[in-house]
């Protein structure tokens, strides 16, 4: 992603208006780790060390800070409503992907203390139910995979006084995106 100071500042703004829960990826664990570790060297030559090395360029010790108090996971509880927890990977591993594909999902989704979650990692829309347990990958707005490149993201709403979930994907403006990536000279 191109200007992550912008998003950054972007998402401070945010927060001052509203309540929000920020969750730790593995990106920011990756950044976290090479700032304690700063003689290790991004391997270059691929795209994700070089996403990881530019964006760990235009971050701040502030930056990094904020990333290192989040949470991996956290129970989210509103009203009466059935309590669920959200994570980036698995409410255990911020890096462990809940792809129902995966032959440890049964042992895992064991260990979950809430019938419901939602988690990221994997970036493709996805539900599905083991052992009594809802695990829900809303997609991704930056990095989608398998939409066609748009957006994805979820709504979960009231009704009943049980979860109603409705995963949405919307058309962003993609030339726009690669433009910002070029003026930043990601492309090199």
């Amino acid at each position: 992603m191109a200007n992550p100071r912008d998003t950054l500042k972007l998402l401070r703004e945010i927060e001052k208006t509203y309540p929000c829960t920020f969750i730790r990826g593995n990106k920011e664990n990756y950044w976290i780790h090479h700032r304690k570790n700063s003689e290790e060297e991004w391997k270059t030559g691929t795209t994700t060390t070089g996403m990881l090395a530019y964006n760990f360029a235009q971050l701040s010790d502030e930056d990094i800070d904020f990333f290192e108090a989040m949470p991996i996971s956290k129970e989210m509880r509103y009203g009466n409503l059935p309590v669920f927890t959200i994570c980036h990977g698995s409410p255990l591993v911020v890096n462990q992907s809940l792809r129902p594909d995966y032959e440890y999902i049964d042992d895992v989704v064991e260990k979950f203390t809430t019938q419901m979650v939602i988690c990221g990692h994997f970036h493709i829309q996805t539900s599905y139910e083991r052992k009594g347990k809802l695990v829900i990958n809303p997609g991704a707005i930056g990095v989608p995979l398998h939409s066609a490149g748009k957006a994805q993201f979820l709504i979960l709403s009231d009704e009943n006084m049980q979860w109603k979930t409705e995963f949405v994907t919307v058309p962003y403006d993609v030339d726009k995106t690669l433009e910002d990536m070029d003026k930043e000279e990601l492309f090199q």
